[in-house]
């Protein structure tokens, strides 16, 4: 635990007030609105984006909207499900994590840390084992940055292959 994680602060005891240390409890935020990148990703009415089969490396965006400067992002994993049919007839998923600052003429984005080659030969669903990603080093929002996850999907040519991305979770700690 680093010491910026600890905050002394007065609190209530049962009407004792004690001054003391405790620890920010992480905050979790899913995020499912999406910016489709690929028009062959869908933004279905029940509140996903789809990918149907026989699909290479398409791009669908999802923006970290709400995060407030000092917050800091520690974990991100995609939620949804994945379909395959057997080997060979594979669905893979990667996503990557990114920031986006203005420069002179454009924009300058960097990789924060990536989930690579999600490779499933049945339906699956996306969790903490085989969809997350913990930075190597924690990311503290800065002002006037933009932060986005964005997903890449491949699917064979079966009807099995297919993936339904409902969102994406974030592990934070909050600046309050």
């Amino acid at each position: 635990m680093t010491q910026d994680q600890l905050i002394s602060k007065d609190y209530d005891l049962g009407g004792e007030m004690r001054r003391g240390k405790f620890v920010v409890i992480d905050a979790i935020k899913v995020y499912n609105s999406f910016n489709i990148v690929d028009s062959d990703w869908v933004n279905n009415s029940d509140g996903y984006d789809y990918l149907v089969k026989n699909k290479s490396a398409k791009k669908t965006m999802v923006p970290l909207t709400g995060l407030k400067t000092g917050d800091v992002l520690k974990s991100f994993q995609l939620t949804g499900g994945v379909g395959g049919a057997s080997v060979g007839k594979t669905t893979v998923v990667d996503a990557a994590l990114y920031k986006a600052v203005g420069a002179n003429g454009g924009v300058t984005t960097t990789s924060l840390g990536a989930i690579t080659q999600i490779t499933v030969n049945a339906d699956d669903t996306f969790d903490s084992a085989n969809a997350a990603k913990t930075l190597a080093t924690e990311v503290t929002i800065a002002d006037e940055t933009q932060y986005f996850v964005l997903v890449t999907g491949t699917t064979a040519n079966y009807d099995e292959c297919d993936i339904r991305l409902s969102g994406v979770k974030v592990t934070m700690n909050t600046s309050g």
